[in-house]
């Protein structure tokens, strides 16, 4: 608090001599020493012994060469927010030795931690925050909804992937997905037309099983099946054989299809081949089926590299004449 004086000294030296007035009074002195000794008592005492009052404007300014603080009540350095102790280090306010449970307290200046472990907050500067031992479970986590997925959309960033059905697996990339672990389409009934085909087949399918049940054509061409792109089926290109095996081994090769032994008007055919992508638009193809006819199984292996995607298949006969009479074909992809 700055000192008001009372007495004007520097007027009396204007008054004549003998003015009454020019005269120093005692009584004006001790009023002006109690102004200064009433000031004094305000004002910031370097040796501390004066307690502040009430809140001091810093009018922007610093208060510079503080002490850190330790403990309750105390100020503290910039430097103690701005590098806090790792936690389970050698700090006096640093958390060693202890058995963390929902009830555990953390506080102390520099930690930056407050409250339970139950519902721990961190204060300070969390980038720098490291541990000193290996948490080994986690209780919680917060955010998210019933059924969610966390996983990492970015370096320390954890995003949620909305729950899936019950119908649906998680798939990987960049950011994870759900999706169906395969798709089975409309079963065809192969009861006429010279050909059967299942098109729309998006990209990414690297997996199709084709399904025969009781398939009859009306004559004794071989059954084919053939693959196609965008620019349509493609009738060349394919190699490999096949083979029926009864009391004999018949085999054959094939260059339009994958052509399975052993056409006649009375065969019917059950069983599955499989088509798979080997890379990039070459396919190969495994399998068997059963024929009633002659009690055998004709099995088959080939290969075909298509000019596109693949987005289609077909089921036909070696001549492209004979008609189908009886059963049903799918398909299933994933």
């Amino acid at each position: 608090m700055a000192y008001t004086k009372t007495t004007n000294f520097l007027a009396k030296d204007s008054l004549l001599s003998g003015d009454p007035a020019k005269l120093v009074k005692g009584s004006e002195l001790d009023t002006e020493f109690t102004n200064i000794q009433t000031a004094d008592a305000l004002n910031v005492k370097r040796d501390g012994s004066a307690t502040i009052a009430a809140n001091i404007p810093m009018n922007n300014f610093k208060l510079t060469g503080l002490a850190a603080g330790s403990t309750a009540g105390d100020s503290v350095r910039y430097e103690q927010f701005a590098s806090p102790p790792a936690i389970g280090g050698t700090a006096a306010a640093a958390i060693t030795g202890t058995t963390i449970t929902a009830s555990t307290q953390f506080s102390g200046p520099g930690t930056g931690l407050t409250g339970t472990a139950a519902s721990l907050a961190i204060g300070g500067n969390a980038a720098t925050a490291t541990l000193a031992t290996t948490a080994t479970t986690a209780t919680n986590l917060a955010g998210g909804g019933a059924g969610q997925v966390p996983y990492q959309s970015a370096a320390g960033i954890t995003a949620m992937l909305a729950a899936g059905t019950s119908t649906q697996v998680l798939k990987g990339g960049t950011a994870p997905s759900w999706g169906t672990p395969y798709t089975v389409a409309t079963a065809q009934a192969s009861t006429s037309g010279t050909s059967i085909d299942f098109t729309g087949i998006p990209s990414g399918v690297n997996r199709i099983v084709i399904m025969f049940d009781g398939v009859s054509t009306s004559g004794t061409a071989n059954l084919r099946t053939q693959i196609g792109d965008s620019g349509g089926v493609e009738t060349s290109g394919y190699a490999g054989t096949s083979g029926e095996m009864t009391t004999v081994v018949n085999v054959q090769t094939f260059t339009s299809g994958f052509d399975m032994y052993g056409g006649a008007a009375t065969v019917t055919r059950c069983g599955i081949l499989v088509l798979h992508q080997l890379s990039a638009n070459l396919w190969v193809i495994s399998g068997q089926l059963a024929n009633s006819a002659a009690a055998s199984i004709v099995s088959i292996a080939g290969s075909k590299t298509l000019t596109g995607t693949l987005d289609r298949v077909r089921i036909t006969t070696s001549n492209g004449t004979d008609t189908f009479d009886a059963g049903s074909i799918n398909i299933s992809y994933s």
